[in-house]
């Protein structure tokens, strides 16, 4: 489809109607401007999880490589970034650009096992973020809450408490 600009976008897509390529260029199929292409694991596994997209744009000094691992109910274990193309994604490791390994509870909830080579730049001097471990709890003695920690259901409790006291009494 050309754009407004003059350029091209193209969309391939398999069998299964996945978008496998897609291309940004000067010219109808092209993809000399930006180029992605998504895998979704080995043949007769394709779950519908991308396991490994592969970027490159005008300009890029290098190719980067995006992997992706699931576990047996398909929640994200590991996604990390390589500009040498490694196929085989580990946790904390020193060749990826970045690399975040996840962790789940016995409620389902997500947390960060490992993170590499991170670098926040927030005005000040870069800090590189290693081992972060942040969990998020479910419920503990019977309350749910929130990332902060901060009991969901104690707000909730005090918000009808509340509305309640807004509601004048009925006369009879």
């Amino acid at each position: 489809m050309q754009l407004g600009n003059g350029l091209w976008e193209t969309t391939n897509f398999n069998s299964l109607q996945q978008p496998v390529n897609m291309f940004l260029g000067s010219t109808q199929g092209g993809y000399d401007i930006w180029k992605l292409v998504n895998a979704y694991g080995v043949a007769g596994k394709n779950n519908g999880n991308i396991t490994q997209q592969t970027m490159n744009a005008s300009g890029m000094a290098a190719t980067i490589t995006q992997d992706y691992t699931y576990d047996g109910v398909n929640r994200l274990l590991l996604a990390a970034e390589y500009t040498n193309g490694t196929a085989t994604p580990s946790c904390p490791d020193t060749t990826s650009q970045w690399c975040t390994q996840f962790g789940y509870d016995a409620y389902g909830n997500r947390s960060v096992a490992n993170a590499t080579n991170y670098s926040l730049k927030f005005g000040l001097e870069a800090r590189a973020v290693v081992g972060v471990g942040v969990a998020v709890n479910a419920s503990q003695a019977g309350r749910a809450y929130d990332r902060s920690a901060e009991s969901a259901r104690s707000l909730l409790s005090a918000a009808a408490a509340y509305i309640k006291s807004k509601i004048p009494a009925l006369p009879f």
